[in-house]
């Protein structure tokens, strides 16, 4: 199943440019990066072990990370507690993990069922702020159990090839408690982390959950 027309032509549109990212590398601080590094997947490390408890306290057996970028910890070994697993699964102790990001051909397709978790780390922000609601409920319709987002809340360092910003929608801390209080309140079946930072690269990550 594709993901057809459903979001808005903007939307597309930076799929476009990720895609172009993905093959050709991204411009940080006036240097480009490479293509391998790109989008790949590490901003996820941070978290890892926060998924595992909340996998374990919601008993959940599948897993659809949406906007995996390059995937890196699903595809490689990782080091936890100075123990070696196979990746990402493997740690988890999950029986099924989706990956879905649509500037990624290899993940590009769209899922076409609901896994007991859906992570989303460092993606809305990249989002265009009138998709934004249509993406988010998107993920909580996938979701049999929890979702987990972290959220940007500054511009980042890198430009798109058309040269603006990788980060589309720049928001405070109010404005997401807003933006989240009535999805919440409509799948209240679904447990919700929002957790919110501003780790830049150049300073001391500050975190901070807000649900």
């Amino acid at each position: 199943m594709n993901i057809g027309n459903k979001f808005s032509q903007e939307y597309y549109n930076l799929i476009n440019q990720y895609k172009h990212a993905h093959k050709n590398g991204i411009k940080k601080n006036n240097q480009l990066l490479s293509k391998d590094i790109t989008f790949d997947g590490k901003s996820l490390r941070p978290w890892i072990k926060h998924i595992k408890d909340l996998i374990k306290f919601t008993n959940s057996k599948s897993i659809l990370d949406y906007g995996c970028g390059k995937a890196k910890f699903y595809n490689n070994k990782i080091s936890i507690n100075e123990k070696i697993y196979k990746n990402i699964s493997e740690y988890w102790k999950i029986d099924e993990i989706r990956l879905f990001d649509p500037g990624v051909k290899q993940y590009e397709i769209y899922p076409n069922k609901n896994y007991d978790g859906v992570i989303c780390t460092d993606v809305l922000e990249h989002i265009h702020l009138a998709d934004l609601n249509l993406v988010v409920e998107d993920i909580f319709n996938f979701s049999n159990k929890f979702v987990f987002f972290v959220i940007s809340t500054i511009l980042d360092q890198k430009l798109l090839f058309d040269g603006r910003n990788v980060h589309q929608t720049v928001k405070n801390e109010k404005w997401w408690k807003n933006f989240f209080s009535p999805i919440t309140d409509e799948f209240k079946h679904i447990k919700c982390i929002v957790i919110l930072t501003d780790l830049d690269g150049r300073s001391s990550n500050k975190v901070k959950r807000i649900i």
